[in-house]
């Protein structure tokens, strides 16, 4: 008796098949190597390691080309003379309009400089910054305090690059105020305003036309509305509001800044 290559069963000797497995006995058996598939496909699978690493590579590349020329800084060029056709880049910041450009920093430094005039209090600050095709620049600065619990201060700065503008408003708003007398801004809350804008002879204008209008408040109060009762002169205006039972006013001297701030 000898036993089958195979399966190891016990068989006859002169047996031409294993009556347990089927071998077939006279072709011979090889018992197979282990990682004998990894020979077959060894080949394969390194051409496509290969293929892949190439691949990977270059993608690899072509996205730190991409993140290197979005990252990169380029410089303002002069304004064109022809008029803007689209944007090119807007900012809410003066740090990403600054590590935007090379030679943006003359402007940040100058905006940095005119908010020093006025740091008579901690202001609230929005940037709007919007680069041109021609590379003109619009500036937009609001600027905004709560000054008491009825007093609101705003300045709004906006300009341009090429100093085709230049325009500033003061504005203030006073509220839970339930006398004529109330609605007339004091010596005190004009000198703020006279802070931004030495001349308030605008505003003094509109404080004597309203004080003129005091019958007329009286007889309208109860259903002023949206628009209120106004003087109003350029830009600029001064506005009676109800709202509720008490009223607010809204002053705003807009005016044209002697000097741009870059």
């Amino acid at each position: 008796m000898k036993k089958c290559p195979r399966c190891g069963k016990e068989i006859h000797e002169g047996e031409k098949y294993c009556l347990h497995c089927g071998l077939d006995l006279e072709s011979g058996y090889k018992k197979p190597r282990r990682g004998g598939k990894l020979g077959l496909y060894g080949p394969w699978i390194l051409i496509f390691i290969g293929i892949f690493g190439i691949m990977f590579y270059q993608a690899f590349n072509a996205t730190t080309s991409i993140i290197s020329s979005t990252t990169e800084t380029s410089a303002l060029e002069d304004i064109s003379e022809d008029s803007a056709t689209y944007i090119l880049d807007s900012y809410d910041t003066l740090a990403d309009f600054q590590n935007a450009y090379s030679n943006a920093s003359d402007y940040v430094s100058d905006i940095v400089a005119y908010e020093e005039t006025l740091s008579d209090y901690t202001l609230n600050k929005v940037y709007s910054i919007t680069v041109y095709d021609n590379y003109n620049i619009a500036f937009e600065l609001d600027y905004s305090v709560i000054i008491n619990d009825n007093l609101t201060l705003k300045i709004n700065r906006s300009y341009d690059r090429a100093h085709s503008y230049n325009d500033e408003t003061i504005t203030l708003k006073k509220t839970g105020l339930s006398s004529f007398d109330e609605l007339l801004l004091t010596a005190d809350e004009l000198a703020i305003i006279q802070k931004y804008h030495s001349d308030t002879s605008t505003i003094e204008t509109m404080i004597s036309n309203i004080t003129a209008r005091e019958e007329e408040f009286e007889s309208k109060k109860e259903t002023l509305g949206h628009y209120g009762l106004g003087e109003y002169e350029d830009g600029s205006s001064y506005v009676i509001h109800r709202n509720g039972t008490s009223y607010y006013i809204i002053v705003k001297d807009g005016f044209t800044a002697d000097d741009y701030i870059s």
